[in-house]
């Protein structure tokens, strides 16, 4: 699906084509934004994975260490097979509390915060990025919007429906998109699952 054809449908369910209101079709980028708002808030899909070295998060190979522009979600700090432990800011900051223990880190508002300084250039940090913008360029690029359109479509309807005070059918719309959104969570879960190795059990009588 094309921006434009999504932006023709929600029109189509609103009633208004083939004469829009002008007013609603200004809005319609609007209401497509914050339905992208709703979905990325609760979603974390394998297709928005990222990682990205620290040291290249900094000045140089200083800190701070700034968290990318588009990070929506912690994914790990990994030293090789190594997962470094994350901790409040306030433990990491304590240093008898972290003397002594393995590799710490902390998420402190945008910025990574790395036990004594400690990133190399193996140092990785993996997390979930929000795609960009939907629109006319960006569509064909985003594959959660291309396998998963109708749950773009009736978030962008939901919100339709708060400006356009109709909601008798925000609620329809509303309930068609949850839906949507728990199937894919739903599906990313079970994936998520289905790497693990299965371990044998053994029952005491």
């Amino acid at each position: 699906m094309t921006y434009q054809e999504l932006q023709d449908r929600i029109l189509a369910y609103l009633g208004h084509i083939p004469d829009p209101d002008p007013s609603v079709l200004a809005a319609l980028p609007s209401f497509i934004e914050q339905a992208e708002d709703r979905i990325y808030r609760e979603l974390r899909d394998q297709r928005m994975a990222r990682n990205v070295f620290v040291l290249d998060l900094g000045s140089g190979t200083l800190p701070p260490f700034v968290l990318p522009d588009d990070f929506l979600g912690n994914g790990g700090v990994f030293d090789g097979a190594t997962e470094w432990e994350q901790v409040p800011i306030a433990v990491l900051l304590d240093k008898d509390a972290c003397q002594g223990a393995a590799q710490r880190y902390a998420i402190n508002a945008n910025e990574l915060v790395i036990q004594d300084n400690a990133a190399n250039p193996t140092t990785v940090l993996n997390y979930y990025a929000k795609p960009a913008r939907l629109s006319a360029a960006t569509t064909a690029n985003n594959q959660i919007f291309q396998q998963n359109p109708d749950m773009f479509l009736y978030g962008a309807l939901a919100e339709a429906s708060i400006f356009m005070r109709d909601p008798n059918n925000g609620a329809m719309w509303n309930q068609q998109f949850l839906a949507r959104l728990a199937a894919l969570r739903m599906e990313q879960w079970n994936a998520k699952w289905a790497e693990l190795t299965p371990q044998k059990i053994r029952l005491s009588r």
